[in-house]
């Protein structure tokens, strides 16, 4: 049987390659799809919570740098949910994502990943952010009913 140490790097070997170097996509070098780069990560994001493995934040922390979007966004989910590698250094990450991100997805998801920080919290300044984001004609649909949504957590 393998070691938590010897598991934890056939993870890392089977992570895509936005995530191993951070600079580049899982388009590949052509612009040809990888499903399978997107797939392995999104599983390791996923497994790493359920099994604790905080080991990989570090891994998990470089792929916000990715330059695709859906990388970077369940990157940023896995850093702020509880149910997988919650780190409390991603809150404010997180929150700047949102207001700066080029794509909408990430931002949407960025969003979410802040309120994480905040479930059941009912901080009456979060829930005042989430209530302005909501009336503001200046966000995304998207944006503004992740905010409705986020509200429930919260309060």
């Amino acid at each position: 049987m393998q070691s938590r140490k010897e598991y934890i790097e056939i993870l890392r070997k089977y992570l895509p390659q936005g995530l191993q170097g951070a600079e580049t996509d899982y388009m590949g070098e052509k612009g040809n799809f990888h499903p399978e780069w997107f797939d392995n990560a999104d599983s390791i994001m996923s497994r790493a919570g359920k099994e604790e493995l905080y080991e990989l934040i570090p891994d998990v922390f470089k792929m916000l740098n990715c330059k695709d979007g859906l990388l970077r966004g369940h990157a940023i989910i896995t850093l702020s949910f509880d149910t997988r590698l919650q780190s409390p250094e991603a809150k404010d990450i997180a929150y700047k994502m949102w207001l700066e991100d080029d794509d909408e997805g990430v931002r949407e998801s960025a969003l979410m990943a802040w309120t994480a920080f905040y479930t059941n919290t009912k901080d009456p300044k979060i829930l005042k952010k989430l209530y302005e984001i909501i009336k503001s004609k200046n966000h995304p649909v998207a944006h503004r009913f992740e905010a409705l949504r986020n509200i429930y957590a919260v309060s």
